[in-house]
């Protein structure tokens, strides 16, 4: 009874920071409308990288990352993880250094709170469905990045793995166009420990001492312009080779971590 109340107190504060936040609201519009954009930017990754750790430190979970030096500290950058679940989000937003934005599905935009925070980092309003306007969506999305120097995360699973063990999926074969539209380089980025959050039982087994979720960083992938099809899928095979095997080093098992 306990563990499910602290869990729902953890959830309950995580959803209350993305309303409260809002307050800020004012001053980004007014900063944006006097064309301050860049101390706009500075501001909404202090909020958003703050909020994201806040978010790990509610379910009471160490993190660690490694090879953090492998991502570049500005310019425009394509990150590919393994999916887990939604806590992969807040774990790379809040410990990676710099702020990024992410394909959403559609009906999270319909959310008015956290849709504009998405708004704020560059994230994109993704039709699954629609593969004709994806793929268009896609080719202007990575325009943005490479203009704006954003960081862009990618779930080229195109979901939450199902597997219990969190064994990764196939990647799909749209995944890379993002980068390869215009050039630009991909981090690989291997997750393991969040899958856990989302389950009830194995929080309320563990102690918050034994709660661990880790990233690895892998060295970037330069990604040519206008990649032919076989190129890019022999490229989409190594960057999935490289998350498949960092993610098997640092698998962790809180049963007995």
């Amino acid at each position: 009874m306990w563990a499910a109340l602290k869990l729902c107190l953890a959830y309950s504060a995580i959803l209350t920071e993305i309303v409260l936040h809002l307050a800020f609201a004012p001053l980004l519009w007014w900063g944006r409308l006097r064309r301050r954009d860049a101390e706009v930017e500075r501001q909404v990754e202090r909020i958003a990288s703050g909020w994201a750790r806040r978010c790990l430190r509610y379910m009471q979970c160490r993190v660690q990352v490694e090879g953090l030096e492998h991502l570049p500290a500005s310019g425009p950058v394509i990150l590919m993880a393994n999916h887990q679940s939604m806590f992969d989000i807040p774990l790379c937003l809040g410990f990676l250094g710099r702020t990024m934005g992410f394909v959403a599905k559609r009906e999270l935009f319909r959310i008015p709170a956290l849709s504009f925070w998405m708004r704020q980092i560059h994230c994109a309003n993704m039709d699954r469905a629609d593969v004709r306007s994806s793929g268009k969506l896609l080719e202007e999305l990575s325009h943005q990045v490479r203009e704006g120097g954003y960081l862009f995360l990618i779930f080229p699973e195109g979901t939450r793995t199902r597997h219990p063990e969190g064994e990764i999926g196939p990647f799909r074969r749209g995944a890379l166009r993002l980068a390869a539209a215009e050039g630009m380089p991909v981090v690989p980025i291997s997750v393991d420990g969040t899958r856990f959050l989302v389950k009830f039982k194995a929080l309320r087994k563990v102690p918050p001492s034994r709660r661990v979720v880790r990233v690895r960083v892998a060295p970037a992938v330069r990604v040519a312009k206008g990649l032919s099809a076989p190129e890019s899928k022999r490229l989409m095979e190594q960057i999935r080779h490289t998350i498949v095997s960092n993610w098997r080093d640092i698998r962790i098992d809180w049963r007995v971590s």
